[in-house]
């Protein structure tokens, strides 16, 4: 039996040393499902947490009783948070164009989590890790597992409180657990069990019952009016994301069942093919009528359940996106109308479309930068056809393109030089 923990206390999941803790800005991770509370703490202000929160370097992330959570961090990793759970993102940073020099520096100070590593956690292991406090040091070589911390918090009143300690599991690859005692390794389908900083792991003959949360509280949640079903966990097997991407969450959540978003091309449903098909229901001589006008104004579209952002590059220098979606420039206003992470239809049957407009009697003179990011191109592994439109001279004529996105992926600038609005917009594309 350990002694009571405080503080960071419980193991330090680490793939190397030396992590600093200079704190990242820009795209660094959503919350892609969030049921009952879930709060972020940032700069000691706690805020509530939903589908499509913005979370970054330095952010808590807490999950209440009867809650859940799972984020998608920039590298395409994804961390499902257990009900009870408190969880920081100490660090991160990570750019597409470097991937080899990402950063990834994570606390788990109470409750439960599973994971699967993404690009960081695969070409940067020497950069990522999880520390969860003082009981051992685990090395990842693998991608996918999981960990429970007990400081009397793990039991419930069908059965006796467990010892208290860390506890884990491998679903793929290898962890090295490192403490005063020495280092042991673990591979895929075996669990353990560390009690302190002073002993040895002990090897599990299967997953505890406590690694399995299964959130029988799920179904009392309503959605729609109806309750939701709650699904059946099945250790070590995660399970692939549901086409209904709000309801395939609950039920990954569940289980602490991670998404995985690998190609499977032939299960796939004809609206998850949609984009090799053209957009026929498009207009070809102006923007789709959804989320207002300005007198500059960006557009995309898309038709299938990946994550698409559009971002906006002003002339002062300032960007309009998901994680900044209102931006005062001059005498004028920027503004994103909505996030849409894929799962919203905002025109039917299929079509996802984002907006971002500038208002203002002084709007300043300059280059507007368009490009659109698949954040996550949850589209069962595939590439997903955008289309792109903007204006300057707020009509429905414009620069028109389309490009095909692939998880991670950004497409060309569409640029408007706005020169005020007596002067025609001169419009251009720069590759990526």
């Amino acid at each position: 039996m350990i002694k009571k923990l405080t503080g960071l206390l419980a193991a330090i999941l680490v793939i190397g040393v030396g992590i600093g803790m200079t704190p990242a800005i820009a795209d660094e991770g959503k919350v892609i499902a969030a049921i009952g509370e879930v709060n972020l703490v940032r700069d000691g202000k706690v805020m509530p947490a939903s589908r499509g929160t913005v979370v970054r370097a330095g952010d808590l992330i807490q999950v209440a009783a009867e809650s859940a959570a799972q984020v998608r961090m920039s590298d395409e990793s994804i961390i499902a948070l257990a009900s009870g759970t408190e969880f920081r993102i100490i660090e991160y940073e990570f750019t597409r164009e470097k991937p080899a020099e990402g950063r990834a520096l994570f606390s788990l100070i109470k409750g439960a989590f599973r994971t699967v590593t993404g690009v960081i956690g695969l070409q940067a292991r020497d950069n990522y890790a999880v520390k969860a406090g003082v009981v051992a040091t685990i090395g990842i070589r693998g991608t996918h597992y999981r960990l429970r911390l007990c400081d009397g918090d793990c039991g419930s009143e069908d059965a006796a409180a467990p010892e208290n300690g860390l506890y884990g599991g491998v679903t793929d690859g290898r962890i090295g657990i490192t403490n005063e005692s020495g280092t042991d390794e673990f591979g895929a389908d075996e669990y353990f069990f560390v009690a302190d900083a002073m002993s040895r792991p002990e090897r599990l003959p299967g997953p505890p019952d406590l690694l399995i949360d299964r959130a029988n509280f799920l179904a009392k949640i309503k959605r729609d009016g109806a309750p939701v079903a709650t699904a059946t966990p099945t250790p070590g097997i995660a399970v692939a994301a549901s086409p209904a991407p709000a309801l395939g969450a609950l039920e990954a959540l569940s289980s602490l069942t991670l998404q995985q978003f690998r190609p499977t091309d032939t299960t796939a449903t004809p609206d998850q093919l949609a984009h090799v098909s053209p957009l026929p229901l498009l207009p070809t001589d102006g923007f789709v009528n959804v989320g207002g006008s300005g007198e500059i104004r960006g557009q995309i579209v898309w038709l299938t359940n990946a994550d698409i952002d559009l971002h906006m590059l002003t002339p002062t220098g300032g960007t309009v996106f998901y994680g900044n979606p209102v931006l005062a420039i001059g005498g004028a206003t920027a503004q994103l109308d909505h996030d849409n992470l894929g799962g919203i239809i905002d025109v039917a049957p299929n079509q996802r479309i984002e907006n971002i407009i500038v208002t203002g009697t002084q709007i300043p003179v300059g280059l507007y930068t368009f490009s659109a990011h698949s954040f996550s191109g949850n589209n069962n592994g595939l590439p997903t056809t955008v289309q792109i439109r903007v204006t300057g001279d707020g009509s429905a004529t414009s620069l028109t393109d389309t490009a095909v996105l692939s998880s991670g992926q950004i497409s060309s600038s569409y640029i408007v030089d706005y020169k005020g609005a007596a002067v025609a917009p001169v419009y251009s594309t720069q590759l990526p």
